[in-house]
């Protein structure tokens, strides 16, 4: 037994070193290390295990994939900039107050997507230009949004990492709510707080220049609708 699987594991490495020689990316390389290691343990061509295995992670890319056009529509659609520009106009005279809905701001992409890039690409610049004209120095900024995108990334309903750690495990995604809300939460928070602690209040005529303008008609109603659906549809999907 234990030469027989030596053998596929080494057939496997070969292939992989092969492919990875001949150019090919590395998730071809596995793929083809995949295929040929089953062929020669099973004398044919197993579909059944390549599928189920290709599969496993199948709906965790679709959340990844959906979530990110979400997240990325509602700042093309100017729905970001708008509660960027509201939070400042509503809150300038209040720092520690604005900072912390700047830190909520931060958290929500990357809870949806299970990824800190996407929490940099589409919040991250606003938000480091409102913390620029509370006086905060462009190394403490750009560390305030690092460390805040790798809390969004952990904060829930969208774990990536823990969502493929049960799915290679065969186990339910549960149980992860509340741990992960605690922690990414309060870690966002302490960074932001921290980082960002020797400041001044927002400079509002400054700030608001330097943002992008919403488009018009864009208001509180029309950012909210479509997280209201989202939930809608999270919560329609446990009940039926």
């Amino acid at each position: 037994m234990y030469v027989h699987a030596g053998l596929i594991i080494a057939v496997m490495v070969a292939v992989f070193v092969l492919a990875r020689w001949r150019n090919l990316s590395t998730e071809l390389a596995i793929f083809l290390a995949a295929v040929v290691g089953g062929v020669v343990h099973t004398k044919s061509l197993p579909l059944r295990h390549l599928v189920e295995g290709m599969f496993t992670y199948f709906d965790i890319c679709l959340i990844f994939i959906t979530a990110t056009l979400f997240i990325n529509l509602l700042k093309r659609a100017g729905g970001i900039a708008f509660v960027v520009r509201e939070i400042v106009r509503a809150f300038h005279r209040r720092r520690a107050l604005c900072l912390a809905l700047l830190t909520l701001v931060l958290l929500i992409p990357g809870a949806l997507t299970g990824s800190g890039a996407v929490t940099v690409f589409t919040t991250g610049t606003l938000v480091g230009t409102v913390l620029t004209y509370m006086g905060i120095d462009k190394t403490r900024s750009t560390a305030t949004i690092f460390l805040c995108a790798a809390m969004s990334a952990a904060a829930p309903p969208i774990n990536l990492w823990a969502m493929m750690a049960a799915a290679g495990a065969n186990m339910p995604y549960v149980g992860f709510m509340l741990p992960l809300l605690v922690l990414s939460v309060s870690g966002a928070l302490l960074a932001m707080f921290i980082l960002g602690r020797k400041g001044e209040a927002v400079k509002i005529e400054e700030a608001l220049a330097a943002l992008p303008e919403p488009p018009e008609g864009m208001s509180w109603p029309r950012v909210i609708l479509p997280f209201l659906t989202f939930f809608g549809l999270m919560v329609a999907s446990r009940i039926w």
